[in-house]
């Protein structure tokens, strides 16, 4: 079966325009993921961490040691005590606690990351 000339005119055009889109597509896919990817590294330890409220059940199994010039109150490792708390999260936490100078205020922070940096709780 012949196809007449405009019919295989509008397939090559086509084709090079399904072509063109894939290809802007998957360009725009990979630089949102690159973009993703910066600003998740960017804020892993600020991602990884959370403010206690007051009123949080939990039990120290141990502390660690820490350097109380740097505003630096402790360092422990904790776990949730209350039911529903313990059950949705059985692991252990860490659990900081810094004094901030500037705003006169001691923060507590819960991560389940033990082995960060701990300076970069002072840039929260």
């Amino acid at each position: 079966m012949a196809s007449c000339k405009p019919c295989l005119e509008y397939r090559r055009v086509l084709s090079q325009i399904t072509r063109r889109f894939w290809t802007l597509r998957e360009d725009a896919e990979e630089y949102h993921r690159q973009r993703y990817s910066l600003i998740t590294d960017m804020l892993k330890p600020v991602l990884d961490s959370a403010r206690t409220k007051a009123n949080v059940l939990i039990q120290r199994r141990y502390s660690r040691p820490v350097d109380r010039s740097t505003g630096e109150r402790s360092d422990q490792i904790v776990i949730l005590t209350s039911f529903e708390s313990a059950s949705a999260y059985p692991d252990t936490l860490r659990r900081v606690s810094y004094f901030d100078k500037e705003t006169q205020k001691q923060l507590k922070f819960l991560t389940n990351n033990f082995s960060s940096a701990r300076t970069h709780y002072r840039a929260i």
